[in-house]
This record gives structure tokens, C-alpha cells and sequence, in this order.
């Protein structure tokens, strides 16, 4: 590699308030999930078991111009999770050019703020509190909900509990983090970061 080219070593990153909504599209391959596609206002790009893998990630309008620009020649291990934010730009046509390896893979996506109202309308369905936490959280919820999984920052679920919520989810037996917490209703996941201080 030259020397010009910028080098960095990451594990993961994580990305929080992800909500998966019924009827919207995924966009997934062995290579790239694009978590929503169409989306509203943002949509959560995650790139999957890298090791050691020289990665470029960047978003470009109908133009070509570069909107989002993640990583230019990065080397990563791990699992990449990161949110494409086009809250500013209008909507239409993106395209996503993942280089792996310096093999381009190249996907189309679609903004469309339309979907916004549904968006809201589903967050207001869910809350985890406290956070951050030293023991417990608890769910607040309008949706019935059959599973609820945690996750820690590797991607390895830790605990998980089916539909008796009520009491809280103990955290106390694990390490101080940051945690995912997938909660799944009848028809919705829902992903959120939970902290364990």
C-alpha cells in the first residue's frame, strides 16, 4: 500500500435507534445489508465479517458527487455498522460504492421523506429506560413483544428473554459497555443501544 493512502485499524462500530419497519425493503448480500431501502431520512449500512479487509465506502448522487464519504482505504477487522444520514439532502437516487479489496461494489438507494410519518409513528411505540443502567432496564411498550435479545459490541448475544418483561432485563453478571438490545414484536424489530455503567 503507499504511503499516501490513509491506513486505520477498527473492530466495530456500532450504530443505535435502528427500527426495521414492516413492508420496507432491505437491501442484502453477502457483502453489504442496507437496512432500509427506500428510507426516510436514514438508512444503516453494515458490512460483515472483515478481516484485516481494505475497505472504501462512500455514497455519490445522480451527479457523482460524494454526499458521504465513510472510509477511503481503511483496513478493518470485525463487523462495520454505519448510518448513511441524508436528513439534508433531497430526495432521489443515491448510490452506495463499497471497494472491498479494491473490488467495487456498487448499490443503488432511494430517499424517500414520505416514509417520515411512519418512521415517528413507530418510535413512539417503544422506550428502554434507564439509560445508562447499573443493573436493570426496563421496556415501555405499545406493541406486544415475544423476544428480547442483547448483544454486546462483537455481535455475540449475551442474554435473552421471552416475553416476560415486565420485571426488567438484568444486566448486573455482565461487564460494564455499550449493548444492542433487539426487540422483537409481532411484525417489527426494533434495535436500541442500551449502556451499562
Amino acid at each position: 500500500m503507499t504511503a499516501g493512502k490513509k491506513i486505520q485499524r477498527l473492530m466495530i462500530v456500532v450504530v443505535v435507534g435502528l427500527i426495521t419497519i414492516a413492508g420496507q425493503a432491505q437491501t442484502k448480500d453477502s457483502v453489504l445489508t442496507i437496512s432500509q431501502n427506500p428510507f426516510a431520512t436514514q438508512t444503516v449500512l453494515t458490512i460483515p465479517n472483515l478481516s484485516n479487509d481494505t475497505v472504501s465506502l462512500k455514497v455519490f448522487n445522480v451527479t457523482g458527487l460524494i454526499v458521504a464519504d465513510f472510509f477511503e482505504d481503511t483496513i478493518i477487522s470485525g463487523t462495520v455498522i454505519v448510518t448513511f444520514n441524508a436528513d439534508s439532502l433531497p430526495n432521489g437516487i443515491y448510490f452506495v460504492t463499497l471497494t472491498l479489496n479494491l473490488v467495487n461494489h456498487p448499490y443503488k438507494v432511494v430517499k424517500d421523506s414520505s416514509l417520515y410519518s411512519d418512521l415517528l409513528t413507530i418510535e413512539n411505540r417503544l422506550t428502554v429506560y434507564p439509560v445508562p443502567t447499573s443493573d436493570k432496564f426496563f421496556i415501555n411498550s405499545s406493541c406486544k413483544i415475544k423476544d428480547i435479545q442483547v448483544f454486546d459490541c462483537n455481535g455475540q448475544k449475551v442474554s435473552e428473554q421471552k416475553n416476560d418483561y415486565n420485571n426488567g432485563i438484568d444486566l448486573t453478571d455482565l461487564k460494564k459497555g455499550i449493548y444492542l438490545l433487539h426487540v422483537v414484536t409481532e411484525d417489527k424489530l426494533f434495535i436500541e443501544k442500551v449502556i451499562k455503567q
